[in-house]
């Protein structure tokens, strides 16, 4: 319902639009339109980008990161930003890249126990060096490797290790320590995924207005580090076996609420999601960690919540300073039947996401 309710929306607006994706008539209103090199309206800045607003730079990206310490991306605009940074990539490169979640599996922690057996993974860390100006460089790290998966004839899959931010850990998954099953080769050169890579890349590196502040106990002079993640969540234990772990809301993206990953930039973007519900909030810093109460949801944003918006579309993204503002995943509700897994089919997949957690290295 609300991602029809923002395409009528959207369409109502081109039909009466100047061009620009702007409505006759509404600059000077509050109305942003960002490109980078000058900013319409005058309205307030924090909390206030408009749904249907359009971004046509890197340098308007990092205007709104840099003002609201979020922001929202179409799916349009970041196909249209990564496409002319001079990665060259294609339909058949796109869907390549949605199939390589056909590879997730659950996390485990340091005991073995899958932490969220409806939750698989696929992990890897990339090091981006700016120090050297804006020339690309998006590295595979090895620095986090902890083993392989399987034995005998079967072939070793690489996990990597997470420490993660303490504020992701609740009472049934209390440990800071998952091993993650790293991304396959095919991965690694898939041109759209480097499209995406550099996007973060040029955020990260292009001169900007942006205050990005270190995590504690990081080192500020070495180059980033970045963890590029996939997430699948199903239904019932079909990203792997249930009973393994302390039990978890069936479908639930987020069962650790309201929280930060210890990054300096996070970004999720959507890839297939069988599902119109399923939202991504954005919190003030105030807002406490875990479960949001009815009452902070009510309040909306004369509370704690600055923004609630479902990524409707494929490449539909959020941009977080996750020192600035905390983030929640909110749970998805199937539109259509889900296979029982107990009776061995795997059912639809609920939402395919990725993720980029920005840092450096601690000391």
């Amino acid at each position: 319902k609300a991602c029809e309710e923002a395409r009528r929306s959207l369409s109502a607006r081109a039909e009466t639009s100047d061009g620009l994706g702007v409505q006759q008539g509404e600059l000077g209103q509050g109305l942003q339109l960002r490109t980078g090199q000058v900013q319409l309206g005058s309205g307030p800045r924090r909390g206030v980008q408009k749904k249907d607003e359009t971004y046509a730079s890197i340098p308007a990206v990092q205007e709104a990161l840099a003002g609201d310490s979020y922001v929202f991306l179409s799916g349009n605009d970041v196909v249209r930003l990564a496409s002319g940074l001079g990665t060259d990539f294609s339909e058949a490169d796109m869907d390549a890249m949605a199939r390589l979640w056909d590879n997730c599996e659950p996390q485990q922690d340091e005991a073995g126990y899958e932490v969220y057996p409806y939750k698989g993974t696929l992990t890897s860390y990339f090091q981006m060096d700016t120090s050297i100006g804006r020339c690309f460089n998006c590295d595979l790290m090895s620095s986090h490797n902890y083993g392989a998966l399987g034995d005998g004839c079967n072939a070793p899959a690489l996990r990597v290790v997470e420490h993660i931010d303490p504020t992701t850990v609740n009472a049934s998954a209390a440990c800071y320590f998952r091993l993650h099953k790293a991304w396959p080769k095919a991965a690694i050169g898939n041109p759209m995924v480097r499209a995406l890579q550099r996007l973060i890349f040029e955020v990260l590196a292009r001169p900007s207005g942006i205050n990005w502040r270190p995590v504690d106990g990081t080192d500020v002079t070495a180059p980033y580090e970045a963890m590029m993640s996939a997430y699948r969540v199903t239904p019932r234990g079909v990203a792997g076996q249930l009973g393994s772990a302390p039990p978890q809301s069936d479908g639930d993206p987020g069962p650790e609420g309201v929280h930060q990953d210890s990054a300096e930039l996070f970004l999720l973007d959507r890839r297939n999601v069988a599902s119109s519900t399923g939202g991504n909030r954005i919190w003030q810093l105030l807002q406490p960690c875990g479960k949001p109460s009815a009452d902070a949801i009510d309040a909306g944003t004369a509370g704690n919540l600055l923004e609630s918006r479902v990524l409707c579309d494929r490449f539909d993204a959020v941009l977080v300073l996750d020192r600035e503002v905390k983030h929640e995943a909110c749970p998805i509700v199937p539109d259509s039947p889900i296979s029982d897994a107990a009776n061995g089919s795997l059912g639809t997949a609920l939402r395919d996401v990725l993720t980029f957690e920005v840092r450096r290295p601690r000391h």
